[in-house]
């Protein structure tokens, strides 16, 4: 006769409640960082703990509050994340990771997001001018364009590399720029970066870049 043996299935191990793991918000123009908390609770029957935690970019850092790591049942935490704008526009997204106690390095518990959203008051498109070894050298232009509601001017144009000729022409003043590039020879590799100067009231505005390359 065959016996068969039926082993109890493991339970899972209690994992914090988070009131959400994506956190989307959206930065004024002057603002240079962005704070975003994550609420959770433990809704187990048991104590969690928290091994560790890290974030997937040097911009971003994260704390437990009052830097506490163990939960008993029916506690709440927040875990609080401080991201720095610097130069960055448009939509990013970054990640806070949990490993509770017990965890696989390569398995936290928990993922959570930041969605940030940061206004774009000046842009410049395209981001890179772009040629090919030995075709004709026609010049190409960058368009600086100011969000409504906005006033800035384009103060200056310099380039890198002598070898790419910049002119600037105001489309309309304070809200609209073409930076036309030309180089001087086609015969690549060459590459440089534009320096585009305004008088934008918002730091992070102040200087724009795009590149010029020749492949």
């Amino acid at each position: 006769m065959l016996h068969l043996v039926v082993w109890p299935a493991l339970a899972a191990s209690p994992l914090l409640s988070f009131t959400s793991k994506t956190v989307s918000l959206t930065l004024k123009p002057y603002e240079t960082s962005a704070r975003i908390v994550f609420a959770f609770e433990n809704k187990s029957n048991e104590a969690i703990v928290v091994e560790r935690h890290a974030t997937s970019c040097s911009c971003i850092e994260a704390k437990f509050k009052d830097n506490k790591m163990a939960y008993a049942p029916g506690e709440k935490g927040e875990i609080t994340a401080i991201f720095q704008v610097a130069n960055i526009q448009g939509i990013v997204r970054k990640n806070v990771v949990v490993w509770q106690k017990g965890d696989k390095a390569g398995n936290p518990s928990v993922t959570l997001t930041a969605e940030i959203e940061i206004p774009e008051l000046v842009s410049i498109t395209p981001k890179s001018l772009n040629w090919k070894s030995g075709e004709e050298n026609d010049p190409k232009a960058f368009r600086i364009i100011v969000q409504e509601g906005e006033s800035t001017h384009v103060t200056g144009v310099v380039t890198t590399n002598n070898d790419f000729v910049p002119q600037l022409k105001t489309i309309t003043k304070g809200k609209e720029y073409e930076v036309t590039i030309t180089p001087k020879d086609s015969a690549g590799p060459i590459f440089g970066i534009i320096k585009i100067t305004t008088d934008s009231k918002t730091p992070r505005y102040r200087r724009l870049q795009g590149f010029a390359v020749i492949r």
